[in-house]
């Protein structure tokens, strides 16, 4: 079997609480990010994203973070 998709979700997280600095935080149940990745026959990185301000994030590979790390 192979796999073709993978969907990933990352809690938002609440840091810098009291004396704990960066090492206390506490993760956030309904905020987060979801990350689907697709196999696709082309050879090319191609982005495509949805939700809130999606005009103020780049949609080309070779000026996003994860599209970069995919090419």
């Amino acid at each position: 079997m192979t796999v073709k998709q993978v969907r990933v979700y990352s809690p938002g997280s609440i840091a810098n609480l009291g004396p704990g600095f960066d090492v206390i935080g506490v993760a956030l149940e309904s905020v987060g990010d979801i990350v689907q990745l697709e196999k696709i026959d082309e050879p090319e990185v191609r982005l495509s994203i949805k939700g809130v301000d999606v005009d103020k994030i780049p949609v080309k590979p070779e000026i996003n973070s994860s599209g970069a790390v995919l090419e």
